[in-house]
């Protein structure tokens, strides 16, 4: 629930070039949702994720942000 809800709850208060930070990422689907919202409403700035549990967990987030051409967002391990 909170990869939809979240995002939308967000978007509200991005005034301009803003960066986003989501710690404990889980699988990385809020930070996709925020920026196909951010891009859909012409918002810029940068998602950075937080929190990746592993090395293998990284590249399952990566890869699934690449697959969906989502932009503008770090992935960090711990």
């Amino acid at each position: 629930m909170t990869s939809c809800h979240g995002p939308h709850s967000v978007l509200p208060l991005l005034n301009g070039p803003e960066d986003i930070l989501i710690v404990d990422c889980g699988s990385g689907a809020t930070a996709a949702h925020m920026s196909s919202l951010m891009k859909h409403n012409e918002k810029t700035g940068t998602i950075y994720l937080v929190g990746v549990r592993s090395p293998d967990n990284k590249e399952t987030i990566k890869e699934m942000l690449e697959r969906l051409k989502v932009e503008s967002i770090l992935v960090f391990l711990n």
